[in-house]
């Protein structure tokens, strides 16, 4: 069979499209700023990825000071984050789990001086934090957040807390750790 070959002048609307595409590709390939090269690869599959560009860790196309910021901005240990009153700090008890005071204080940047021992005894006064003994040393948590103790950890359940916050949790060590 013989195929006949005929040169137009222009592209089929397929070819076109495919065309296009590749010109585009290779005029703006250059162009891309490095953080978005990096968003793209980080966005590709791993097993992809590691075809592609041989064993890469993911770690190395990440800027390991952005790495740290965002950690310290989670923990609310920046500056922007800090705990400024006792509803902040009752917010940091529910979002972070159990902190010592020293912990605590930590994220306050300062701020209150002498009344970071005010605020946990307000919020404990007002049945939203208790103190829990567990690893050798005392905890400040939310009083959310006792039945995950007790059921991850063995911390007993102080006298007086509400039953509903002692109901079984079903992966009480999960949720700990997870935050």
């Amino acid at each position: 069979m013989r195929v006949l070959e005929a040169e137009t002048a222009k592209p089929s609307p397929f070819a076109a499209s495919l065309l296009f595409g590749y010109v585009g590709a290779f005029m703006y390939e250059g162009d891309t700023p490095i953080a978005e090269r990096r968003a793209a690869a980080l966005s590709l599959d791993s097993t992809l990825l590691a075809e592609l560009l041989g064993r890469v860790e993911l770690r190395e196309l990440l800027d390991p000071q952005v790495i740290a910021t965002t950690g310290r901005q989670l923990q609310h240990l920046s500056d922007d984050r800090v705990a400024r009153d006792a509803e902040a700090v009752a917010d940091l008890l529910r979002l972070l789990g159990p902190l010592t005071e020293d912990e605590v204080a930590a994220r306050t940047g300062g701020t209150g001086g002498n009344d970071i021992g005010g605020w946990l005894e307000g919020l404990r006064a007002a049945r939203r934090a208790l103190t829990v003994s567990f690893a050798g040393h005392s905890w400040w948590v939310a009083i959310e957040d006792i039945a995950r103790l007790r059921d991850g950890v063995g911390a007993a359940v102080p006298v007086g807390v509400p039953a509903a916050f002692t109901e079984e949790v079903a992966d009480p060590l999960g949720q700990l750790l997870s935050r």
